[in-house]
């Protein structure tokens, strides 16, 4: 099982925004959004975008990440429209 996520947690995740940590049977970590999954594979987009294809029978196991991928206190330095049109581009990145 994966043990190396972090204990802090942070304060709310916006459903559909939720990052997972997928470790592979070899060992490898794959971090990203559920893009989609089928019976066949798990679809992750990481932090650059890209759509990442992750085999079931290669998964050993998945877990919810307890951080945001958003960076802490961002609400303090971009202001209310600059959050909202960041809102509106996350609903496009789904």
């Amino acid at each position: 099982m994966y043990d190396a996520l972090p204990i802090l947690q942070s304060g709310t995740v916006v459903n559909g925004f939720e990052s997972y940590v997928l470790t592979s049977e070899d060992g490898t970590a794959h971090t990203g959004l559920v893009k989609r999954e089928t019976a066949g594979a798990v679809y992750l987009r990481n932090a650059d975008q890209r759509v990442q294809r992750v085999p079931r029978d290669q998964i050993k196991s998945m877990l919810r990440s307890p951080l945001s991928a958003m960076p802490e206190g961002l609400d303090a330095v971009l202001t209310k429209q600059e959050l909202a049109d960041l809102v509106a581009f996350l609903e496009t990145c789904r």
